[in-house]
C-alpha cells in the first residue's frame, strides 16, 4: 500500500468538555496518512487516478468545522469516517493536536492518533 501524508492542517474547532471551552473557536492541527494504491497515477501522471490532497485538506477542515465535540477521540473518529468516504482510500491515520489554554504552562499540546480501515 502507498501512503499520502498531509501534515499540519490548520483548523478551527469547537472542542472541549466544558461549555466555556466550546464557546470560542480554538486552533487545532491535524496530520493524516491515507493508504491507497497509487500505481495507476504514478504510471500515467494523472491526478484523476489519485487523491487530490487539496480536496482532502478542505474535507478535513469542513469535518472539523461541522462537528462540535467534547472529546478529541470523537473528532478523530469523525475525521476517519469522512476521509474513508473516498473509496480509493483503504486506510487512514489521523492525529489531532489540541493546545489547551488551561494547561499552557504545563504542556505544549495533547494529541490523539487513530487508525481506521475501510470495509
Amino acid at each position: 500500500m502507498d501512503y499520502l501524508r498531509v501534515q499540519g492542517i490548520s483548523c478551527e474547532a469547537r472542542l472541549g468538555v466544558s461549555r466555556k471551552e466550546r464557546r470560542e473557536l480554538q486552533f487545532i492541527r491535524v496530520d493524516l496518512s491515507a493508504g491507497l494504491d497509487m500505481e495507476a497515477a504514478a504510471n500515467t501522471d494523472d491526478l484523476e487516478l489519485t487523491v487530490d490532497y487539496a480536496q482532502l485538506i478542505r474535507r478535513v477542515q469542513k469535518t472539523v468545522r461541522d462537528h462540535e465535540c467534547y472529546l478529541l477521540e470523537s473528532l478523530a473518529q469523525h475525521l476517519c469516517r469522512s476521509v474513508l468516504t473516498d473509496s480509493r482510500i483503504r486506510e487512514v491515520t489521523v492525529q489531532v493536536y489540541k493546545f489547551p489554554e488551561n494547561l499552557r504552562d504545563e504542556i505544549d499540546q495533547v494529541s490523539i492518533e487513530m487508525t481506521r480501515r475501510s470495509g
